[in-house]
């Protein structure tokens, strides 16, 4: 029984094709499944995260807040944690330590959606129209570890060095400074 189990997980990972790309609501019914540890030091792994164009990270451990992220991406992709009988089974608890973070899935989630993207964020009301929400996928935080988002163009914002209300509150602060001196000189302190 062992050999037979063995041998369709290794025929299922060996074909990738096999592997169906899960809708969030399909992963959700998965990852229902996974004991919830909140707060403690145990991480997730997946056998397998693949999207619809076929790319894929293999035997990945992942902290709770990873996890959390990954489990409300709202992309296409599967993400088992191993396979019973060819099926995609929850993520499994382990203690290993985390082997990434969750940008560098987020992007290859983002870059490897197919024409699942446009799919996914059709809205009808008074006409068709697609949103972009690509951001839902690869968060604006992650822009400065893995780089802009390629599908949406959008980068990390230019932060102004002094901003106007930095200006003000500056100024403020050096009329405080000065009328404190002033008055102490005066009072003689």
């Amino acid at each position: 029984m062992m050999i037979i189990c063995a041998s369709v997980t290794y025929e299922v990972l060996a074909d990738d094709s096999k592997i169906p790309i899960m809708s969030k609501a399909q992963r959700e019914q998965i990852f229902q499944k996974t004991p919830n540890f909140q707060g403690s030091n145990l991480n997730y792994f997946f056998k397998i995260i693949i999207t619809p164009t076929g790319a894929k990270v293999e035997n990945i451990v992942v902290d709770y807040l990873n996890y959390t992220a990954l489990k409300n991406n709202v992309g296409f992709f599967t993400a088992c944690g191993d396979f019973n009988n060819g099926l995609c089974e929850p993520p499994v608890i382990t203690s290993a330590n985390p082997t990434s973070n969750y940008c560098p899935i987020a992007k290859m989630i983002l870059v490897n959606q197919d024409g699942y993207l446009n799919k996914t964020y059709t809205v009808s009301s008074n006409g068709t129209v697609i949103k972009d929400l690509t951001d839902f996928i690869y968060p604006s935080y992650c822009y400065g570890e893995t780089g802009p988002n390629t599908i949406n163009g959008k980068t990390i914002p230019a932060v102004p060095e002094f901003p106007m209300g930095d200006t003000i509150f500056l100024i403020g602060i050096t009329m405080m400074i000065s009328f404190s001196l002033i008055l102490a000189k005066r009072m003689k302190i």
